[in-house]
């Protein structure tokens, strides 16, 4: 998948830069008129791509997120909401709440994308953000937005109740979510009794940065 994304990505740089080249002449690079022999030359031999393209830096340490995201921005279909780090939506939490995770020590003792299907029923898709042990328990941190998908909430309930069944260990479970819960919301009172009342903690993404400190002398 990201070996085909690659591809993508360096044919897509080839067409950008291609329409760079023409910008004040009339031609249509990209779309068959005027396609000079060097710029098929370069179509037709992929080896020539990584030559094409000024260096740029990138924001992530591993070379996979990063062409995760430019992928997500310059290769795959538009979808509404769907950009990676919009305000509200998970991926903005995700990211987030890592910094945060590598910021403590800890990224390298956390379990990233824990799959359910164990606990649940074989096929279950929804992963779980992070895991980790602590005081002979494990922990699981899963992000929620409530501004944006607030029902959300309660496929986490449903799936921590199962893994607190079904776990051959004690559980702790603990939800971040893109704003605080407060009292007099009621939308926000239905998320915060729902995760209550399975067990899970709210953590305000405006909190976490503080209440991951508290976690790291326990986490093995």
């Amino acid at each position: 998948m990201l070996q085909g994304r690659r591809l993508l990505l360096s044919r897509r740089s080839v067409c950008y830069l291609s329409e760079e080249s023409a910008v004040g002449t009339g031609r249509d690079t990209c779309r068959g008129r005027g396609t000079s022999d060097a710029h098929r030359g370069l179509e037709q031999d992929p080896l020539q791509w990584t030559a094409v393209g000024a260096q740029k830096g990138v924001y992530a340490d591993d070379l996979d997120p990063e062409l995760e995201r430019l992928y997500a921005e310059h290769v795959a279909p538009p979808r509404k909401f769907s950009r990676v780090g919009a305000p509200g939506s998970r991926a903005m939490i995700r990211s987030y709440c890592s910094q945060v995770w590598k910021a403590a020590g800890l990224w390298k003792r956390i379990r990233k994308s824990m799959g359910v299907a164990e606990f649940t029923f074989p096929g279950d898709p929804l992963r779980i953000d992070y895991s980790c042990r602590r005081n002979g328990t494990r922990g699981y941190v899963q992000t929620r937005s409530v501004s944006r998908a607030p029902g959300d909430c309660k496929s986490y309930a449903y799936t921590a109740a199962r893994i607190a069944a079904r776990a051959p260990f004690a559980s702790e479970f603990a939800a971040v979510t893109d704003v605080p819960l407060l009292a007099e919301n009621e939308r926000h009172c239905f998320v915060r009794d729902t995760l209550r009342d399975a067990g899970i903690e709210p953590v305000g993404m405006d909190q976490f940065a503080t209440w991951v400190p508290k976690l790291k002398p326990t986490i093995q």
